[in-house]
């Protein structure tokens, strides 16, 4: 027995050079919503190296990185579009997963430092936060740490921003091809 080769057709090749393929817009799956979603469970999830580093006295913009790292990958996972809009968004996760740390910081304080239950220690920090002493001491406790943290998720924050235009130039191409030959 021979064998058949499937891409023969009555003893000959196919012929493909009229078929055309047809590029795909990049990533247009998801929405803004579904994205700022995943990239506030990931900020808040990388604001837990937040809450360990100042367990041990310490400020560093490795916890920056990490709340922008995990932001970036829940929006990611959670299909946000690769736009212009996804570093502002990951911006915004790493403020919000800051000042989200150092209240948890607080609130670890609360029960290893104080021995409040995890509950009490949260409904404490939740009936404090209308009061504006509890609320100057929040900012000031959190100006060292969003600082670090702009530090640490500068590398984050401009490869997403290039990542994001680098797609839109090619989205742009890819609509109008015409363009670049003018």
């Amino acid at each position: 027995m021979s064998k058949v080769d499937p891409w023969e057709v009555k003893g000959r090749a196919p012929d493909l050079s009229g078929v055309r393929i047809q590029e795909q817009a990049p990533d247009s799956r998801g929405s803004y919503i579904t994205g700022s979603i995943g990239a506030l469970l990931g900020a808040l999830l990388g604001s837990a190296v937040l809450v360990m580093f100042s367990r041990v006295g310490y400020v560093a913009s490795l916890s920056g990185f990490a709340i922008a790292y995990f932001s970036a990958k829940g929006y990611k996972l959670l299909g946000g579009p690769i736009r212009k809009g996804m570093p502002v968004i990951i911006s915004i996760m790493v403020i919000l997963g800051t000042f989200f740390g150092v209240l948890a910081s607080y609130a670890a304080e609360g029960v290893i430092d104080y021995g409040f239950s995890v509950g009490s220690a949260i409904s404490i920090l939740w009936s404090a936060l209308p009061y504006f002493d509890f609320l100057g001491e929040l900012l000031s406790d959190a100006i060292i740490p969003l600082l670090f943290a702009a530090i640490g998720a500068w590398a984050i924050i401009q490869r997403l921003y290039k990542e994001a235009t680098g797609t839109a130039e090619a989205a742009s191409k890819a609509q109008n091809p015409g363009e670049n030959l003018k």
